[in-house]
Formats: structure tokens, sequence, C-alpha cells
């Protein structure tokens, strides 16, 4: 660790920037090619450059048309947006055209906030990935602070309990007496994290949305996994492997994006 420290020291004093992209783990690999499992180093070379080049980020600026000055989305007529994106000059031959424009482009979620962010010429940021089959938009923008809907806690609230497989969640009264409590289930830690996330989600917005029916605001634990983790060499198999697969990250960040959107308290 002092080796390492020393080493980090030295590139920071050094001024040299730590990006490596494709990853210094794929990079490596060329020196030891039969062991990463490639044929030869053509086949390396064509892995490092799809790893570098699967995405492009276009960083959004309130300053211009649409949000951004290299990639523009618009409505069309048929529900749907046409984005265009201005292609590099190094990358055009004599007569090509300036901009890359892609019709039929649709928007699974939060389409409502980003109808109002192109309406107010919010800064849009783009990030576009391909995965392997497709290329995938996605946009960051500023959500506008929700109305505040929720009482204060004197009125009642709607409490989250956090567990491996399931949100514990109640609804209390004034004098803190039980109303009624309903169970959410989640995906144990067999699941992939994107299937974890899109269900840990979904509990989320359910329970957010019925605080906000009734008016009160969210009252959510604050847990701390840092001792536990570090004595996690000390727990059974089964104990480590529950504690390892917690979202906790996730849920606060999750809990705290979708109470700002509903204008609930928490």
């Amino acid at each position: 660790m002092q080796a390492k420290l020393a080493r980090i020291e030295r590139r920071l004093a050094a001024n040299v920037p730590g990006i490596c992209f494709g990853t210094r783990r794929l990079f490596g690999q060329q020196h030891h090619l039969a062991l990463a499992g490639f044929k030869d180093r053509d086949a390396w070379l064509k892995a490092w450059q799809d790893s570098r080049s699967h995405e492009v980020f276009f960083v959004g600026s309130k300053d211009e048309t649409a949000g951004n000055q290299l990639c523009q989305l618009r409505q069309t007529a048929d529900g749907h947006y046409q984005l265009k994106i201005r292609v590099p000059n190094c990358r055009r031959s004599k007569g090509d055209r300036k901009y890359l424009v892609i019709n039929g482009v649709t928007f699974n979620h939060d389409r409502a906030a980003l109808d109002e962010a192109l309406d107010a010429n919010t800064a849009l940021s783009w990030r576009l990935h391909w995965d392997g089959r497709h290329w995938r938009a996605f946009v960051s923008l500023n959500h506008a602070p929700a109305r505040r809907v929720a009482l204060g806690a004197q009125y009642g609230a709607v409490g989250i309990d956090f567990n491996v497989d399931h949100l514990a969640v109640t609804e209390t009264d004034p004098y803190g007496n039980l109303i009624s409590t309903r169970r959410f289930a989640l995906l144990r830690e067999d699941a992939t994290s994107g299937q974890r996330e899109a269900v840990l989600s979904d509990a989320l917005k359910k329970a957010v949305a019925w605080a906000k029916d009734e008016l009160k605001p969210i009252v959510a634990e604050n847990l701390d996994f840092t001792a536990k983790k570090k004595a996690m060499a000390q727990l059974s198999p089964k104990g480590a492997r529950m504690l390892s697969g917690l979202l906790y990250a996730k849920y606060r960040q999750l809990l705290e994006a979708k109470c700002f959107r509903a204008g609930v308290e928490r």
C-alpha cells in the first residue's frame, strides 16, 4: 500500500492524467495474449479499439440551441423525436453532410421532464452508447424541483425499512400509531444488478406515490455498513453474500431522486 501510495503521489506531482479509455485491464492484456484468450495481437487490437469507441459524450449548455452545441433534439409531429448530431470534420469526406439526422427516436422514461427541458432550453448532456447490437441515447438534465406536497411530520409519516429481499413500508398517524403497512418484494443476489435495480426502483416509486397521495413525508433509516463490511471475512458465506448484495447506495440515491421529483419531503 505504501508503494502504491508513493506511485500515486509521483503521478499527481507530475500532473499525468489517470485516464485510460478502453480500461487499463484490457490495455495490459496485449502483453499476455494467450492468457487473456486472444488469438493474436490483431484480435486484441480490435477488442481494444471497440472498447475505446463504444461511447461518445456531448456536454450540454443552456446557451446553445436545444441545450447542446453538437447533439440536438427536437419534437416531431408523430410524437417522436429527431436527433441531429454534428459530424466531426475529420470524419467527413468532400460532399458528405455536416449533420447525422436520426428520426423516430423514443424515450421510455421521463418524457414530460424532457419536453419541459426542451421548451425551457435547459442544458442537455448526451451519452451515445453502443451495446454490441444497438446505439442507445442517454440524456442528462437538471430537474426543476417539484412543488412540495407533503404536510409536516406532525400529521403522520410513511416509513421505509430496507431489507435484503423486500421493502417494508408503513403509514402512521400523527400519534405514531400504525395505519397500514405494505411489503414490496425485491430480487435476491442471484439476479443481475440491473434486474435488482429495476425492481428496487419500481418498489420505491410505489412507496413515494403512496406518501404523495397521503400528503405525508418519507422517513427512512440511515444505515452504515462500513464496519460490517470490514468484518465480512468473519461472517458466514450466506451472511457475506447478503451484505455484499445490498444495493444500499443505489437505494438512497433512488429514494432521494424520487422524493425530489414527487415533491415529497424526506
